[in-house]
């Protein structure tokens, strides 16, 4: 009985669209699983023009089991609190080793791609991105000077990542 109501419960979920972000643009460990080893690009959204109420923080302490209880009151019962925070759970709960991510997710009644209109305010090159991809991006970007484009480099006395703006002349 357990399984078929986790079955149920993820054949329900799996009708919602996810998008992730984070807060940094400078962690290691995010250029590497998310960023093909430092060879890929990071978006920048400016967020504060377009406020998204179901923008959310992920929360790293946040039990992961969803309550019995909540689920029986949800579904029998249709209690708004109680699907609120099996949701909650469900697409917002994360082992605290996934802390240095600083996720936030928004969670759409659409799979697929949805259109939030957040102004794409800057790109950030990994330190391994081909020089003709930024050559690309540079070019596509010529007239459009409100997004910033910045280089990611690592400092030499330690493991952390800068960034530096780039010289769209020099393209």
């Amino acid at each position: 009985l357990g399984r078929d109501i986790l079955s149920t419960l993820r054949s329900e979920m799996a009708t919602f669209g996810v998008l992730s972000l984070s807060e940094t643009y400078s962690s290691v460990l995010m250029w590497s699983h998310y960023g093909d080893h430092h060879r890929g690009l990071c978006l920048e959204y400016d967020t504060s023009l377009l406020p998204v109420p179901t923008l959310e923080p992920v929360a790293y302490r946040a039990p992961r089991a969803i309550r019995a209880h909540d689920l029986m009151r949800w579904k029998l019962e249709g209690n708004s609190d109680s699907e609120k925070r099996v949701r909650q759970t469900y697409f917002h709960a994360k082992s605290e080793e996934w802390a240095y991510e600083r996720e936030w997710r928004d969670i759409s009644h659409r799979v697929g791609v949805n259109t939030l209109n957040f102004k794409l305010s800057a790109i950030h090159f990994g330190l391994r991105t081909d020089l003709t991809v930024q050559q690309t991006i540079v070019k596509a970007l010529a007239r459009d000077r409100d997004i910033e484009l910045f280089s990611m480099w690592a400092k030499d006395d330690s493991f952390k990542l800068e960034r530096s703006l780039v010289e769209r002349d020099y393209f």
